[in-house]
């Protein structure tokens, strides 16, 4: 069965590290990337999380890595199906 908390706690670490990225780079800086500029970044936060040298810095990586991808979908939008 799906366990709302555990979830609801994550969704709130990654919604924590966006702020973070918006006060760090400004809303506007993340319309200058394209879609091949999002992946490459993402690319990056996901070599960081495997080469990180503990559990800890991993999920670290990890929540800048969904992070990260919640803003290229927040700038490029959702697929149409």
């Amino acid at each position: 069965m799906f366990k709302m908390e555990p979830f609801q706690r994550v969704i709130q670490e990654v919604a924590r590290e966006r702020g973070r990225q918006d006060e760090k780079w400004g809303e506007s800086h993340d319309a200058k990337h394209s879609l091949q500029d999002w992946l490459n970044i993402m690319r990056d936060e996901l070599g960081e999380a495997q080469n990180a040298n503990s559990q800890d810095e991993c999920l670290r990586e990890l929540i800048h890595l969904a992070a990260v991808t919640v803003a290229a979908i927040q700038h490029w939008g959702t697929p149409h199906v």
